[in-house]
């Protein structure tokens, strides 16, 4: 594909996910003159198939692909769902402390939590109950991948659920700086209502955590345009409510203060249909990539 036609494609995704997530009708002209099997391939390489089909089916006929592709994608949702419970009750019913992560929180705050697709799973766990966690989930026919090799142990189950159950946030030895940072976490974790194992993250530490996930990516391998959405949404939840001052405070500390300024700008003028500049386009494209 020519350079010219993936930034046009990538482009006519922002506006469609854009407009999925804002609520918006898209522009009927402009979806007449867009390449739509192209954009369904890019948003299932980026795992936004299902966001990108509720924009589509406010002003036509959801096109097979599209329509396969979320159906789909709703199904292996709902098996994640199934699958967590047992989890969540069995550490429950163990009295293993455990916290969900990703996107298994971030889906709650899209318009509906059917738009945010998941490959994986991930939760934090009592890092000191790792043969025990391995034991239940064998127990509840998961297949144990990896374990006691780095921060997360990885369970796998037919046909494709796949948890990854942490026991630190960051790898010690490839991210030693948000190891140290996150590894004291559970002093400011909070305990969620009506559960004695389950806890999670203040909205701040929720979102330092993602910035720090992301630019995890961001600077080795890259990263999708999935992440950069949900920082838009996420915002567009929590701006009003989030401790500002705290933020700026940690992210500095972390030496992400800057970095985090440049993603929420460009995710806010991506997602709200401003005018992006040149520098702005090519960075997107760095995330589509």
């Amino acid at each position: 594909m020519k350079q010219n036609d993936f930034k046009k494609n990538v482009l006519n995704l922002i506006y469609l996910l854009s407009c999925a997530v804002n609520n918006k009708n898209p522009d009927k002209k402009l979806c007449s003159e867009m390449n739509i099997e192209e954009i369904y391939n890019l948003s299932r390489l980026h795992s936004l198939t299902t966001c990108t089909a509720y924009a589509l089916e406010k002003i036509m006929p959801l096109p097979k692909s599209f329509h396969q592709g979320r159906s789909k994608a709703i199904g292996k949702q709902v098996m994640y769902e199934i699958e967590r419970e047992k989890v969540f009750y069995a550490l429950e019913a163990n009295g293993i402390w455990y916290v969900p992560l990703k996107g298994i929180i971030i889906k709650n705050y899209y318009p509906k939590p059917t738009m945010r697709e998941m490959s994986d799973n991930d939760i934090l766990f009592d890092s000191s109950k790792t043969a025990e966690l391995k034991r239940l989930m064998e127990e509840l026919d998961f297949s144990c991948i990896s374990y006691g090799r780095g921060h997360h142990d990885v369970f796998k189950k037919p046909p494709f659920i796949n948890f990854e159950m942490h026991t630190s946030l960051f790898n010690k030895k490839t991210r030693p700086d948000f190891y140290e940072y996150f590894k004291d976490i559970n002093d400011r974790l909070i305990r969620c209502d009506n559960k004695k194992s389950e806890y999670r993250f203040s909205d701040e530490d929720f979102y330092i955590f993602h910035i720090c996930h992301l630019y995890k990516h961001y600077s080795a391998s890259g990263i999708g345009l999935r992440s950069l959405l949900d920082v838009y949404v996420f915002l567009q939840n929590h701006l009003d409510s989030l401790d500002l001052a705290y933020l700026k405070r940690e992210f500095k500390k972390l030496n992400l203060d800057d970095f985090e300024v440049h993603i929420r700008n460009l995710s806010k003028k991506a997602f709200s249909q401003q005018e992006l500049s040149e520098k702005e386009n090519e960075e997107i494209l760095f995330f589509a990539e």
